[in-house]
């Protein structure tokens, strides 16, 4: 899962870099003297090479004995320091010397600032070079780290792929893709001249090889030529855009307030709604009204690294494996105002989070139902999808699972919930989509499957070609329908 802001990209568990010797791999800037803009023709023949195509890497090419090229492979901020082959034979580029490397010349060096991670070596392509053959041990250290980095990464990089083509009669017209054609009611975030808004779109009226048209239905009409993406989220800002009363609260943590919205009913089942990684709060305002007419009590909540939420003390995602802390502060402030059942809903990552929840919380027992969208069941599945969406090696998925263990103390095999399934598991509803490309529906329909074996109660509901956590975007009557009859159903029976 990708920092993303925008649901509807395929997104929520992609990560960021280094290697195994760099204390941070963040982003930063190369130094100025590195810093020799790369010609056309270099970045053309490293496109055309398809190495590390999509990687948000900068590759360092050491051109000859003494010229060094500088070649962006993507946008975005650098992660190369480069030098003189001179300097780089010696370990030294950015300041910090690495042992191990003797011959420079004629080399793409791979780094993050300060360390030299990896070697690719090059061949002549013409009177130019081109990248030639594959990354060293070195380069896959690298690599793991920079995976494991995204994955831990807690900041917020709006994106926006698409294209608003027209606006007109109540109709946007988009730049056609397979995002923009999904089936259902989106959101539609966009951004043009530094203006900005939230436009809500019904389904497909028509669409073609090159435009997909759909009516507005409501919220900030986008303006023609802006950047926009497709967001599974179609309201803003609050449960007050779904016209529910609703209070501002702070939840007491483990590492200090947590802000919240407390949806009031007059039920004693409160259902707490936990959202995914990279996502907000907001995320769960789209089933907050079928909710709230069952006279469920809800508490939309936050947790460590959120915007307005502690953050953790090392800064970064634990994936679960302490976030488990804050849903428990949670329950505990809502059997303190009178809850006397939980139902859980989580989203993407709030499935692991409250999975780790049922797992080692003394409240697990208060649970009564769990509603999981998207859920995270096997991280390593889901890493393991993320590489591919990446382009990267196999191989280099374990590699990333070990290094993100050492720096943050996981233990995915915690996380795989066929093999070690939480010790409460209370009745579950588990809805997935067939396209969903950030976390593998084929974890999910495991589960399913090995649940009347693991002692689980557990109803499986598969929805054919959206994305990631836009299963509701798909129909929203008929997922409403599927969420508030297993709650009725479940909620009734256990008394």
């Amino acid at each position: 899962m990708e920092r993303v802001s925008g649901a509807g990209a395929a997104s929520s568990v992609e990560g960021r870099s280094g290697s195994a010797g760099a204390a941070n791999a963040g982003p930063a800037s190369p130094t100025p003297a590195a810093a020799i803009p790369a010609t056309a023709a270099v970045a053309r023949k490293l496109r055309r090479a398809r190495l590390l195509i999509e990687y948000p890497f900068v590759l360092a090419v050491i051109w000859g004995d003494n010229d060094v090229e500088r070649a962006p492979v993507v946008a975005g901020p650098p992660l190369v320091v480069a030098a003189s082959p001179e300097t780089v034979a010696r370990g030294t580029a950015g300041g910090d010397a690495v042992t191990g490397w003797s011959e420079a010349a004629g080399c793409a060096v791979l780094a993050v600032p300060g360390i030299i991670i990896g070697v690719m070596l090059l061949r002549r392509v013409g009177a130019g070079l081109g990248v030639g053959a594959a990354a060293g041990a070195g380069a896959a250290a690298g690599i793991g780290w920079f995976y494991s980095s995204l994955l831990l990464d807690t900041s917020v990089r709006p994106v926006y792929p698409e294209r608003v083509l027209a606006v007109a009669d109540g109709l946007v017209t988009l730049a056609a893709s397979r995002l923009t054609a999904q089936p259902g009611t989106w959101g539609l975030r966009w951004a043009s001249d530094g203006r900005g808004g939230l436009a809500v779109l019904g389904p497909v009226t028509r669409e073609d090889r090159r435009e997909v048209v759909r009516p507005v239905l409501g919220g900030d009409p986008p303006e023609p030529g802006s950047a926009a993406v497709l967001d599974a989220g179609p309201f803003d800002p609050d449960p007050g855009a779904r016209g529910l009363p609703f209070e501002d609260v702070d939840v007491p943590g483990p590492l200090g307030r947590y802000p919240a919205w407390f949806v009031p009913a007059d039920g004693d089942t409160w259902v707490v709604l936990v959202h995914g990684r990279g996502g907000a709060r907001r995320e769960a305002l789209r089933v907050l009204p079928a909710l709230h007419a069952l006279g469920h009590p809800q508490l939309v909540i936050s947790y460590r690294n959120d915007v307005g939420a502690p953050p953790s003390p090392d800064g970064h995602y634990h994936l679960g494996d302490t976030e488990w802390e804050d849903v428990e502060a949670a329950v505990r402030y809502a059997v303190d105002r009178g809850a006397r059942r939980i139902v859980l809903f989580g989203w993407s990552m709030g499935g692991a989070v409250t999975g780790a929840f049922l797992d080692r919380s003394a409240e697990a027992a208060r649970v009564a139902a769990v509603v999981w969208d998207a859920p995270l069941v096997d991280w390593r599945a889901t890493l393991r999808q993320q590489a591919r969406n990446r382009r990267l090696p196999a191989a280099l998925s374990p590699l990333a699972s070990a290094v993100t263990s050492r720096r943050i103390g996981i233990d995915f095999d915690r996380f795989d919930l066929v093999r070690h399934p939480p010790a409460v598991r209370p009745p579950t509803l588990v809805v997935h989509s067939a396209g969903d490309t950030a976390v593998p529906v084929t974890a999910s329909r495991a589960l399913a499957a090995a649940a009347p074996a693991l002692g689980w109660p557990l109803r499986y509901l598969e929805v054919p070609l959206v994305e990631h956590t836009a299963s509701w975007n798909a129909d929203p009557a008929a997922y409403e329908r599927a969420v508030t009859s297993f709650l009725g159903e479940v909620l009734r029976t256990s008394g």
